[in-house]
């Protein structure tokens, strides 16, 4: 379900498997549950980069800040969107450190 959106944000394939495999072993969702949220996880990241609003009046910058507010980046200097790897491999390394509210 989110291999297409998956792969227009530079998540490696490889990525996104072991993604998939870990978050449904440790969830205990489906991977029909997990691929669907994973979707619209990447669908919304790479809203950042268009600058988009969804359809419910959330403005998408409002999930950069969420990520930049935690230390992470998900554009590069030039406002290019990062690869997906990249950013999901800082987000993790800052996971432990990010309390429920953020």
């Amino acid at each position: 379900k989110f291999a297409a959106v998956a792969e227009t944000v530079g998540l490696s394939y490889e990525y996104a498997t072991a993604a998939l495999a870990t978050i449904t072993d440790t969830t205990r969702q489906s991977a029909d549950v997990v691929g669907n949220a994973l979707k619209t996880l990447f669908a919304r990241i790479q809203g950042l980069k268009l600058g988009e609003t969804l359809e419910d009046g959330v403005d998408l910058n409002k999930y950069s800040a969420a990520l930049k507010a935690v230390g992470v980046d998900v554009l590069t200097a030039n406002g290019e969107l990062r690869n997906m790897d990249d950013i999901l491999n800082d987000l993790a390394a800052k996971w432990d450190t990010i309390g429920k509210a953020e």
